[in-house]
């Protein structure tokens, strides 16, 4: 009965195909079973379904498209009024009273719809895609930047597990799912971070150095062994390396939301936000990326 009452009322957005759906208070559950009614509809790819409790807006969001994360477009909903995340297809979140209401944001359902609408067409709005290969970026826009002579780290992806095996990596951007083989070599950056670079790569960017490897932060990096879920840390198979430069990158700094299929993994983004960079290899224009503000500009300098 909650469930039909709710979807009776849906609102729909035929340009960004989602639908917002509010269902009397409920647990948490049959929001995301009304949630999972609305993807069955062929022409919805987002859901938003929420519910106005008393001390706050529970919401449950769903994502059938790759170009959204629920877990990403329930945080961006939510920030500022409460907190929210999950996982790629799957998410919820909070929007707590006292915080709307500071807003000016009426706690009626008429004026949590509008909102929640506001919410989602702004996602959709204020969010630039860009699929390397595809796309080509404005060279004349951008400024070119070599690294720091900085020792990082860096792991053979064959060591970590049999040639063939998929890996999920954990980078700040956003996860990358890649299968190990002998061009997979991973970098571990200045402050701990990790990405996936080739073995043709590394060599024109980095050499090897004879120090021990020192790690630089308390949290050691792990990859995800997709199939069986086993989280196999770095650490032991860490060696020094040395960032030359090589060829160095262009970027711009961003001033708006940016989603990047990388080369690397066309089936998921890596996000950048208003002070991070938009990176292209010199070298490759086909590689498009992002680096987190904090790790650019404590990497690179401009030339």
């Amino acid at each position: 009965m909650i469930a039909g009452d709710a979807l009776k009322n849906a609102h729909y957005n035929e340009k960004e195909l989602y639908a917002i759906v509010e269902a009397r208070p409920c647990d948490p559950n049959i929001l995301g079973i009304i949630s999972d009614m609305l993807l069955e509809v062929d022409t919805v790819h987002t859901s938003l379904v929420y519910s106005i409790l008393p001390f706050g807006v529970k919401i449950s969001v769903r994502s059938c498209i790759k170009e959204v994360k629920a877990s990403e477009m329930a945080d961006y909903i939510a920030k500022g009024y409460g907190g929210g995340g999950g996982h790629l297809v799957k998410a919820g979140g909070m929007l707590k009273k006292d915080l709307l209401i500071q807003g000016g944001i009426a706690y009626e359902s008429e004026d949590i719809e509008r909102f929640l609408d506001e919410r989602m067409q702004s996602y959709f709005d204020n969010t630039q895609i860009i699929y390397a290969g595809e796309h080509v970026e404005d060279m004349s826009k951008l400024k070119h930047y070599t690294k720091h002579e900085v020792t990082v780290g860096y792991v053979d992806g064959p060591e970590l597990a049999p040639v063939g095996t998929e890996i999920m990596i954990r980078t700040l951007e956003g996860d990358v799912d890649v299968t190990i083989d002998d061009n997979l070599v991973i970098i571990i950056g200045v402050d701990g971070e990790i990405h996936p670079t080739s073995r043709d790569k590394f060599n024109s960017g980095y050499r090897l150095s004879d120090n021990e490897y020192v790690y630089p932060s308390d949290y050691s990096p792990k990859v995800t062994n997709t199939l069986t879920g086993e989280r196999i840390s770095l650490l032991p198979f860490a060696d020094a390396c040395v960032a030359t430069g090589g060829a160095g990158i262009y970027a711009r700094e961003l001033d708006h939301r940016v989603k990047v299929f990388t080369m690397w993994d066309p089936d998921k983004y890596y996000l950048g936000t208003e002070g991070d960079y938009l990176a292209v290899r010199a070298d490759d224009p086909s590689d498009i990326y992002v680096i987190a503000r904090d790790i650019f500009l404590k990497t690179y300098n401009e030339d």
